[in-house]
C-alpha cells in the first residue's frame, strides 16, 4: 500500500532565507519543495505524514520569522504523485 500523507501549498512574502531550515524541523514534515514566484514571494509544497496536522506550527513559524503568510492550503495527491512514490520505493 502507498503510505497516506497530506500535502500543503504555502505562499510567503518576504525574505525566506532562514525559513526553510526552521520548517524542516517541524515534526511530521517529510518533504519541502521551494518555488520562487516573484522577487519577494515564495511558494512551498510541503508533504507530511498523515498523523500530524502541521498547519498551525507552519503558520506560527512564518509569523515568528516576521514574514507574511499569503496562503496555506491543502492540495490533493495526484495520480502522478502516487505513481512516482510507488515506482521510486
Amino acid at each position: 500500500l502507498v503510505p497516506s500523507n497530506e500535502q500543503f501549498t504555502v505562499e510567503v512574502k518576504g525574505d525566506v532565507s532562514h525559513l526553510l531550515s526552521k520548517i524542516e524541523k517541524i515534526n511530521g514534515i517529510t518533504s519541502i519543495i521551494e518555488r520562487k514566484k516573484a522577487s519577494d514571494i515564495t511558494s512551498f509544497k510541503i508533504e507530511t505524514d498523515s498523523t500530524t496536522d502541521v498547519r498551525p506550527e507552519i503558520a506560527r513559524t512564518i509569523v515568528r520569522e516576521n514574514l507574511e503568510l499569503l496562503e496555506l492550503k491543502t492540495t490533493s495527491t495526484t495520480l502522478e504523485d502516487i505513481f512516482i512514490r510507488v515506482t521510486t520505493n
